[in-house]
């Protein structure tokens, strides 16, 4: 009887340690013995793909015409990419009309306080200037479903090219501008 119950004992846990080699968790997990240290879990399952869209021209033909308010963009980016860099440049030259927030866990101020029409959140794949992954590399790689840098996420869509982007952010700027001559 303590033979039987001993082999019992060795097959239900072979089976579960094979289970959870899928799973990539221990066995000891799967029996409830250590509690989840990963609480991100939970966030991560709120974000969702996003629509994927190729051309500054199909994004803006799927934007809403009569936006009102800032226009608020979140820009994945990494410091170690040129094409990145070519986005943060264009940025830094019309700082009249766009303002760029470094978004980091999660903190950010009020942004309708913010007076500029162009709101840019910077969120950075990497840990600072390392090759290290910060949590924005998964959220790209949930939400864009691949990861690769610059994209540009703005409502339900995320572009990728890094002309298209500066063609984007041009656009939306003449636009702005267009706008305050009109009211003057």
């Amino acid at each position: 009887m303590n033979i039987s119950f001993l082999f019992l004992s060795i097959v239900i846990l072979c089976c579960t340690h094979a289970f959870c080699f899928r799973q990539h968790e221990s066995a000891i997990f799967f029996f409830g013995f250590v509690q989840n240290e990963k609480k991100k879990l939970s966030s991560r399952r709120r974000l969702r793909p996003l629509h994927v869209v190729s051309t500054y021209k199909e994004l803006l033909s799927k934007l809403n015409n009569e936006h009102k308010g800032p226009y608020v963009i979140s820009l994945y980016h990494s410091t170690l990419c040129t094409y990145c860099s070519k986005i943060t440049n264009f940025l830094e030259m019309n700082k009249d009309n766009v303002i760029t927030k470094k978004y980091e866990n999660g903190k950010l101020e009020d942004i309708s306080k913010v007076n500029k029409p162009i709101v840019v959140l910077l969120k950075n794949i990497n840990v600072e200037n390392s090759i290290e992954k910060s949590p924005f590399f998964d959220e790209l790689r949930i939400k864009g479903r691949r990861c690769q840098v610059p994209a540009l996420e703005i409502g339900d869509f995320i572009m990728f090219e890094s002309d298209d982007i500066i063609k984007l952010l041009k656009f939306l700027i003449n636009k702005i501008e267009k706008k305050k001559k009109k009211e003057q």
